[in-house]
C-alpha cells in the first residue's frame, strides 16, 4: 500500500491530508484520501476509484461460452489468471453450474499462485 502526505490549501492555510492507495501494484486505479487533523483524527474522507472500461463482455458477447474464458485471458498481460476465473465464473452462474468442491479449491489454489507469481515479479 503507498501512503504519501501531504498539504492542501484552504484559505489562507494549509491542512494535512494522507492519501492511500490500496492496490499492490502502482496502476494507481484506487485512492483514499483524508482528511486528518493534528490529534490525527480523521475528520473528512474521500474514496476515488476508476475502474478501466475493456469491454471484455461485448468481446464475448454472441461467442460461443467456452471461448470467454480463452479470449478474456488474453486481454491483460498482467492477470490472465483472474480474467479467466471470473469468465469461467460467470459462465457457471449463467448455466446454474454448480460447482464441486475439488474444483474450487483447484480455483483457489491457481488464484494463490497467480497472487504469489505476481508479488515475485511485481516486487523482486
Amino acid at each position: 500500500m503507498l501512503v504519501s502526505n501531504f498539504f492542501e490549501k484552504r484559505g489562507d492555510t494549509f491542512e494535512r491530508q494522507n492519501s492511500y492507495i490500496p492496490n499492490i501494484s502502482s496502476r494507481g486505479h484506487a485512492e483514499l484520501v483524508m482528511e486528518v487533523d493534528d490529534e490525527g483524527i480523521v475528520t473528512k474522507g474521500r474514496y476515488l476509484s476508476i475502474t478501466p472500461v475493456r469491454g471484455l463482455e461485448k468481446m464475448v458477447a454472441g461467442k460461443n461460452p467456452e471461448t470467454a474464458p480463452v479470449l478474456c485471458q488474453r486481454i491483460c498481460g498482467v492477470c490472465p489468471i483472474p480474467h479467466t476465473l471470473a469468465s469461467v465464473e460467470a459462465i457457471d452462474h449463467s448455466l446454474d453450474i454448480e460447482v464441486p468442491k475439488a474444483g474450487k479449491l483447484l480455483r483457489q489454489a491457481t488464484l494463490a499462485a497467480h497472487g504469489v507469481n505476481s508479488a515475485a515479479i511485481h516486487h523482486f
